[in-house]
């Protein structure tokens, strides 16, 4: 199967309505839709829990190494997790979420501590 873009000249085409990937094959045409401005991205907090197995400086440097938190903010999230019982560390995006999520419990893991955490969609 040919496409004929000469047929295509006089076509109304709006890149609003999509546009023709150049990567195609003779069977398949893939239209894609750029993103509007007003899309973004949907945002997840992660947010760490109280647990009295867990200790106070690992949870220092849970928070500075991998949410880079200043010396402030962690006094901050360390004071709402003892009053709240839980600390707000950030938002980000999904995949970032995930892997900072998926580094803590893998160095809780490797610490042999028991520090919980979540991700919840903002």
């Amino acid at each position: 199967m040919t496409l004929n873009l000469h047929l295509m000249e006089n076509t109304q085409f709006s890149p609003c309505k999509g546009i023709i990937s150049k990567n195609f094959n003779a069977d398949v045409m893939v239209l894609e839709r750029p993103l509007t401005k007003n899309t973004k991205p949907p945002k997840f907090s992660i947010t760490l829990f109280k647990n009295p197995d867990t200790k106070t400086d690992f949870i220092v440097q849970v928070l500075s190494t991998i949410f880079h938190k200043s010396q402030k903010e962690i006094k901050e999230i360390i004071s709402q997790i003892h009053e709240k019982g839980s600390g707000l560390c950030g938002v980000y995006t999904k995949e970032i979420a995930e892997t900072k999520i998926d580094i803590v419990r893998k160095l809780a893991e490797l610490s042999q501590s028991s520090l919980k955490c979540k991700m919840q969609k903002e």
